[in-house]
């Protein structure tokens, strides 16, 4: 049996990928002007955030 090994396999059990920075400066952004968070809100969620803590601050916000 010819056996070549797919990048594709173990594709269900990787990560997303996620940029931790790029989070934070969301937040930041968000923090310093509210119309930005009437933009994302519509499309963005606490769960979305790849920092659990992240997600806990948008929703605060």
């Amino acid at each position: 049996m010819n056996t070549i090994d797919s990048p594709l396999l173990g594709l269900s059990q990787r990560l997303p990928p996620s940029n931790l920075q790029a989070e934070q400066a969301l937040l930041g952004a968000l923090l310093a002007n509210n119309k930005a968070y009437e933009r994302v809100s519509e499309f963005l969620a606490p769960e979305h955030f790849a920092d659990p803590v992240h997600g806990r601050v948008f929703q605060a916000i």
